[in-house]
């Protein structure tokens, strides 16, 4: 039986779906991944492709049902554009905290996700030339539906998380590689990736609200730790 790895010649429908939702990889750069990750966690090629696809879609589904309930339309944005601004209508506030997170909606298939290293300033992985980064809130802005929100832990903590982020994660390229972004050896760093690895390595605190393979966006708000303060 063929796996999934070499099924990208085969037009393996699942391999193609899960090639579909990360953009920027080729089938050669999918086959060759999945078939080491899966060697790394001792599952076939086909069973790990499987969970991490079942995994993107349980993302993608749930964020474009509050892109539907918004009425702002998960497809409405240029791929392209991947800095939550398609559509914005307010500039980003300043945080109640140091290390507090924003999410924004409007990018396709997750929505984005930046941490205050300060509380008027972000460190975020948006897919601008120069890769990850930090920008004054002045300058960034977000669409309605976007919201604030801290952890339930420590002031220490969370500025042990900002200064991690500004310190150690800027100016990495974008990863492309939703389907497995917690790896512990960075070459590249996408928008929940960055927040998450802040967190967990820089601060010993996991803010992935339902673990698995990847951390979307939305698995950082929906943490049990987060509270919601505002909402824009």
């Amino acid at each position: 039986m063929p796996t999934l790895a070499n099924a990208a010649t085969e037009h393996d429908s699942e391999f193609d779906e899960l090639l579909a939702l990360n953009p920027g990889v080729s089938a050669s750069e999918l086959a060759s991944a999945l078939d080491a990750e899966s060697s790394e966690k001792g599952m076939s090629v086909q069973e790990y492709a499987r969970s991490v696809l079942a995994e993107q879609r349980a993302a993608k589904e749930k964020y474009e049902s509050e892109m539907q309930d918004m009425q702002i339309g998960g497809g409405g944005a240029d791929l392209a554009s991947i800095d939550g601004t398609a559509g914005a209508t307010y500039l980003l506030p300043k945080s109640d905290y140091v290390g507090d997170v924003y999410w924004s909606p409007g990018v396709p298939h997750y929505g984005h996700v930046g941490i205050f290293s300060g509380r008027d300033w972000i460190v975020e992985a948006a897919g601008k030339p120069g890769g990850s980064n930090w920008d004054w809130v002045w300058n960034v802005t977000v669409p309605s539906g976007t919201v604030l929100f801290y952890f339930h832990t420590s002031q220490a903590t969370q500025d042990a998380a900002a200064a991690y982020a500004y310190n150690h994660l800027l100016h990495y390229p974008y990863n492309w590689r939703f389907w497995s972004n917690k790896e512990y050896n960075i070459k590249s760093l996408n928008c929940s990736q960055l927040v998450w690895y802040a967190y967990y390595y820089g601060a010993g605190l996991d803010v992935d609200g339902d673990g698995g393979n990847a951390v979307f966006p939305s698995d950082i708000r929906d943490s049990s730790l987060s509270y919601i303060y505002r909402r824009l």
